[in-house]
């Protein structure tokens, strides 16, 4: 297994299997909130208010 993290520390990709394909994918918007998530079985879509930050 292995893992991708951007500058901040943020898991951004999860690798794995013999080919090391991507199992799950994170995706942040500026402020460092979750927006997206995608992994074998679904995707998700995060939303938060403006200016919740």
């Amino acid at each position: 297994m292995g893992y991708r993290y951007d500058t901040r520390s943020r898991l951004m990709e999860a690798r794995g299997g013999p080919s090391q394909a991507i199992i799950d994918k994170c995706e942040y918007d500026n402020t460092g909130n979750r927006t997206g998530y995608t992994g074998p079985l679904d995707k998700k879509v995060y939303t938060f208010p403006a200016g919740s930050h």
